[in-house]
């Protein structure tokens, strides 16, 4: 990526641009809950899996959806996501691709082929299962980025994800075969069911081949937090937003060996980078309750378009602001609901669902 960003003027100044966006929203100082255009499109091309994580915020034992899970059928119509795309370009996003499993999307390589025709970034999170099989396709489309979803020992990922390291390892060598190549990174997610065995990550990073590794945080809730978020979300015209968290018992994760794991990773010269970044000495209050609370607050909104996979462009995925190829991006981001969700952020801070989330800020 530095590289890229170091040949590519136009994508350094996009770049140095973000920064100076997220460091400081439009509304920092109008407050009428406007904000720049969004620097990151956060792109759902489908919610089917061909995989059942047990720790899986959408379909696995921690999760927890009211009133329903995503629906499964959808795949994004390519044609309203070009739209987006086309209109993108001239601010330059950078475009992220998931799921669900991305690689199950029938024309994934028709898609990022026009995000790169576009002339933006583009990664994709996928859980490792097809890259085999989609590789020519992924570097033919000149995809920037692949970051494959793993656990952080085979014996957590074969129990976990029914994905073993085998078939990872070949669709990695499958990448690596081809040109243009794209940057392979891993993100492993901290959960009640592997956290004990993320002494073996460096191994399993090694294993792979893979150096860029993001170790994130669990992301957990529990139901009083969840019904006083939907009551939030309610008050925006969505009582039905399908709003999602994973569960956990206070305890399930064991704060003080975690943070023994992390500081063996620096003994051992490991160092991923941690997402969000929870101070250790934060680490007893995050893993304590959902309840504790802790500094910081989200940007998200200010900053992330999502596209969901029947073609809704969101904030924060329940508060629908318009549909792809039907309404402009940039009207839709600036229009009333997104204003006005925007200024209640401002007024409230973080919402109850959202203390641990991946996209807030520790500070």
């Amino acid at each position: 990526m530095l590289k890229r960003l170091i040949c590519d003027p136009a994508m350094l100044w996009s770049a140095a641009r973000r920064r100076a966006r997220e460091a400081l929203p439009l509304d920092a100082w109008t407050g009428n809950g406007r904000a720049w255009l969004p620097s990151r499109l956060s792109v759902d091309l489908t919610y089917a899996c061909n995989s059942e994580c047990a720790a899986c915020c959408q379909r696995g034992k921690y999760s927890h959806f009211e009133p329903r899970p995503p629906d499964r059928a959808h795949m994004l119509d390519p044609g309203a996501l070009a739209a987006v795309i086309g209109e993108a370009r001239g601010w330059r996003p950078t475009v992220y691709l998931t799921g669900g499993e991305p690689l199950l999307h029938p024309e994934i390589a028709r898609i990022i082929g026009e995000i790169k025709g576009a002339g933006l970034y583009c990664s994709l999170n996928t859980n490792g299962a097809l890259l085999a099989e989609r590789a020519g396709d992924l570097c033919a489309s000149g995809v920037d980025k692949v970051i494959v979803s793993v656990e952080p020992s085979a014996g957590a990922q074969a129990a976990n994800r029914g994905i073993p390291f085998s078939a990872i390892r070949a669709g990695l060598a499958a990448l690596r075969a081809r040109k243009p190549r794209p940057e392979i990174a891993l993100n492993c997610v901290i959960t009640p069911l592997n956290w004990r065995e993320l002494d073996g990550l460096p191994d399993a990073a090694a294993a792979l081949g893979v150096s860029n590794v993001t170790l994130q945080h669990f992301m957990f809730s529990d139901r009083a937090l969840i019904a006083a978020h939907r009551a939030f979300l309610a008050d925006f015209g969505e009582p039905e937003a399908c709003y999602g968290n994973t569960i956990m018992d206070a305890g399930e994760i064991d704060a003080a060996a975690l943070r023994k794991s992390l500081g063996g990773f620096d003994i051992a010269g490991f160092k991923p980078r941690i997402d969000p970044p929870v101070p250790v000495s934060r680490l007893r209050d995050y893993y304590a309750s959902p309840k504790t609370r802790l500094p910081g607050h989200c940007l998200a909104p200010w900053t992330t378009a999502a596209i969901l996979p029947d073609g809704g462009i969101s904030l924060c995925r329940p508060i629908r602001i318009g549909m792809a190829g039907r309404d402009r991006l940039r009207d839709a981001w600036n229009g009333e609901k997104a204003r006005k969700f925007r200024r209640a952020l401002l007024k409230q801070g973080l919402l109850p669902g959202c203390a641990r989330c991946c996209s807030r800020r520790f500070t």
